[in-house]
C-alpha cells in the first residue's frame, strides 16, 4: 500500500487533493497530514513515505532544502511539487532534483491525477486511476480497502480467496464479488499483478536469479512463475531484466514547453 503524505498549507487544496486520490486511486493511504516541508522531515524520521505531495508557497528555497533532506532518509519517495505560479528557475531545480512533476496552482484534476499516475507507476505499484470506485466510500468499499493492505502485506506468501474471507469474517463469494466490483479487476488478477510489479523491480535494480526472485514475490515454481510475468508484461523475466536493468522512471512533465516558448 502506498503511502500519501501531502505537505500542503491550504485546507482547500489539501481537502481537493484528498477527494482526487480517493475517488480515483483507492489502494493508496494518507499519512498525517502536514503543512509544511520541515514537518514532512520530521515525520520522514519515523514512517515510510512512498509519495509525497510539497507545496512550494512563499519558501522555495527552504522547500527544496528539505526535500533534499527528505531524499536522503528515504531514497525512494516519489515528490510532486505544487507551486503558486510558473517559475522557470523552480522548474529547472525540480528537473535537477528529479521530481516526478511540477503542478502550478489552481491545481487542474486531469494533470494531478496524471502525477499521481506515474508516481505510483514508478514505485512498481497498481494504479487504479481507470478505475470506477463510486461504490468505494461505503463498508464494502472499507472491506476491499483492507483486503488490498493485506495482499500488499502478504503478497509473497500463500494467498487464497478463502484465507482473505476468513480474515474479513465473510463468505468468500462475497468477498470474490466485492473485491471485483471495487477494485475493477479479481482477487488472483490483483495479487498476480501486484506480485509482477515487486518482481520487475527485483529484476531491475538486483543481480538475484529469476527462481529466488520468483519464491520472493509468492511463486514456488519459477517456471509458472515465467509464465504468469510473460503474459502480463509480454517479456520472459530474462528479457525484462536485459531490457530495463537499472532503467528508472524519468522526469516528465507535461507543461515543461509551455515554460520554454
Amino acid at each position: 500500500m502506498c503511502n500519501v503524505l501531502l505537505a500542503v498549507s491550504s485546507i482547500e487544496e489539501r481537502q481537493f487533493l484528498k477527494n482526487m486520490i480517493t475517488t480515483h486511486f483507492f489502494n493508496l493511504t494518507f499519512l498525517p497530514d502536514v503543512i509544511d516541508s520541515e514537518a514532512a522531515y520530521r515525520l520522514a524520521k519515523e514512517v515510510q513515505i512512498d509519495i509525497l505531495i510539497l507545496d512550494l508557497s512563499d519558501f522555495a528555497n527552504f522547500t527544496f532544502d528539505y526535500k533534499t533532506k527528505i531524499i536522503k532518509k528515504q531514497p525512494n519517495v516519489k515528490v510532486i511539487l505544487l507551486d503558486d505560479e510558473k517559475n522557470a528557475d523552480h522548474l529547472q531545480t525540480a528537473l535537477r532534483c528529479g521530481v516526478i512533476d511540477y503542478l502550478v496552482k489552481p491545481l487542474k484534476l486531469e494533470e494531478c491525477q496524471t502525477a499521481i499516475h506515474r508516481a505510483i507507476v514508478s514505485l512498481n505499484q497498481v494504479s487504479l486511476l481507470h478505475v470506477d470506485h463510486s461504490t468505494a466510500e461505503n463498508e464494502k468499499g472499507k472491506n476491499v480497502h483492507k483486503m488490498i493492505q493485506y495482499i500488499h502485506q502478504h503478497y509473497n506468501e500463500k494467498l487464497s480467496l478463502e484465507q482473505l474471507a476468513t480474515l474479513m469474517h465473510l463468505h468468500p463469494c462475497y468477498v470474490s464479488r466485492s473485491f471485483t466490483e471495487i477494485v475493477g479487476m479479481s482477487f488472483v488478477q490483483y495479487l498476480q499483478y501486484y506480485r509482477v510489479e515487486q518482481a520487475k523491480k527485483k529484476l531491475q535494480f538486483t543481480h538475484l536469479p529469476i527462481s529466488e526472485i520468483a519464491e520472493l514475490v509468492g511463486y514456488s515454481n519459477s517456471t509458472y512463475f515465467s509464465r504468469v510475468f510473460k503474459r502480463t508484461t509480454t517479456y520472459t523475466p530474462n528479457q525484462y531484466r536485459q531490457t530495463f536493468e537499472g532503467h528508472h522512471v524519468p522526469t516528465d512533465f507535461q507543461h515543461v514547453q509551455e515554460f520554454i516558448d
